[in-house]
């Protein structure tokens, strides 16, 4: 079962045209995904983001459906795992915490949550 923040971040993640960027600043700025969520326009004007971007975070998230994509998980036997989670890959960790060299242009500074099959073998 996942928890409230991992839902949370998918949806974030699902939203058009809102990337790791701003959901990385949103985060940092109001300290979980579930508190991203609940945010009001005048909360998010607060730090700065341009109006664009702004309406797209409102308007975007009551579009997607975070039950589909959380459908599409369960059906395909995926497991997510977020980088609060002990099993998340250790070398991405210390990349996001500037303790590696692994860090390169296609690592994000605040990943997605990570989703694979479960039948397929984990990488140690």
């Amino acid at each position: 079962m996942l928890s409230n923040e991992a839902k949370s971040l998918i949806h974030l993640n699902i939203i058009p045209g809102i990337g790791l960027q701003t959901t990385r600043t949103l985060i940092n700025a109001f300290g979980s995904a579930e508190q991203v969520l609940a945010l009001q326009k005048r909360d998010l004007e607060a730090v700065d983001l341009a109006d664009d971007v702004c309406q797209r975070f409102i308007n975007g998230r009551s579009t997607v459906s975070v039950e589909q994509e959380l459908e599409l998980i369960e059906k395909f036997n995926c497991q997510v795992v977020t980088i609060d989670d002990a099993v998340y890959p250790q070398p991405l960790r210390l990349a996001l915490h500037g303790g590696s060299d692994f860090r390169g242009p296609d690592v994000p500074q605040y990943p997605r949550p990570l989703r694979w099959r479960a039948d397929r073998p984990s990488q140690p």
